[in-house]
This record gives C-alpha cells, structure tokens and sequence, in this order.
C-alpha cells in the first residue's frame, strides 16, 4: 500500500513538473514569436565602406545581412552614432568618415509616405535642419549631424542591419572572418 502511494505521489509530482516545463517552454516560444512579431530581437548594424546606390545597398544588405538599418528611437540612433565613432577611430583618418554620409533604409514611396527598406511607415526622425525638399530626393543618409534626403542615384557607403535569427561568416572590415547569431 505504502509502495502505491508512493508511487503515485512521485507520478504525479513527475507530471507536475512536466506540465511546468511545457508551460515554460510555450511561454517562451510565444515571447520569442512575439517580440518577432514586433521586430525587437536583438541585432547588429554593420557599416560597409563600399559606395552604392540605395538600391545597391538594400541588394547588399539583403544578400549578406538582414536589410539596410533603420533608426525607430533615439536609442537606434545612438546605437549608429556609436558604431560611427568605432568605424572612425579604427580608420586611422583624421575626420575623413567623421564627416561622410551612408545610407540608412529609409526612403519616401510613390505616395511621399517616409518608409523603411523592411517595409513599415516611419515615425522617427532626424533631418538636418535647412533639408532639401527635391522632389528627387526619396532616399537618405545618415550623418552625424543628422539626416539628409538624397538621390537614391549617388553612392554612398551605408549601414546594414543582421537580426540574431540566423548566423552567417561575414568577411568585416577588420579582414578577419567571423560568425554572427
């Protein structure tokens, strides 16, 4: 009898605790699919000295990447300054990127609607003031003295963003091969 007992007692705490890892388990797939959903797991922006077109860039980026950059807060905004003032202090040349403009992903569609190269509306932004309003000018860069609307024909440098999803062997402008999640 006590043997019954005792096996019934260690069944259902074994079931138990199954049942609390499932849970667990589903609770953490629904908050990975969710911030998925969003758009906030975690990634990388990488700067690429090559000069495109913004139509080249997004090709690039898209191939060796995720997708060019985009900035929706201050705190993405803060994240390209900084990775900026690396690429600038590990250049060797006195102001030479300080001062150069790179593609971001945000571009202005047929209908003048400000978008991101992934497809959502914008809704934060950083123009520089006295900006130009020509009509040719639907793409833009990213400077540290804010943005600036450009013919998406120009080539510039650009920055391209790589979510954690999937990992990929890069070649970084450090010449050394690396692995990204």
């Amino acid at each position: 009898f006590n043997l019954k007992i005792g096996i019934f007692l260690y069944s259902s705490l074994f079931c138990n605790f199954f049942d609390y890892a499932i849970s667990a388990l589903r609770f953490l797939i629904l908050t990975v699919l969710f911030k998925l959903a969003l758009g906030i797991l975690p990634g990388h922006n990488h700067y690429v000295s090559i000069k495109m077109t913004w139509s080249e860039a997004r090709t690039y980026c898209r191939e060796h990447y995720t997708d060019l950059s985009s900035i929706n807060n201050q705190e993405d905004e803060d994240s390209l300054l900084q990775l900026s003032s690396l690429v600038d202090s590990d250049s060797g040349e006195d102001d030479a990127l300080l001062q150069q403009d790179s593609w971001i992903g945000l571009y202005s569609d047929d209908h003048d609607t400000w978008k991101w190269s992934g497809g959502t509306n914008a809704s934060f932004f950083n123009w520089t003031k006295g900006n130009d309003t020509a009509a040719n000018k639907k793409c833009v860069v990213f400077s540290k003295s804010g943005w600036l609307k450009k013919n998406c024909e120009n080539k510039f440098t650009f920055f391209c963003f790589h979510n954690n999803l999937s990992y990929r062997y890069i070649y970084g402008f450090t010449n050394k091969w690396i692995m990204l999640f």
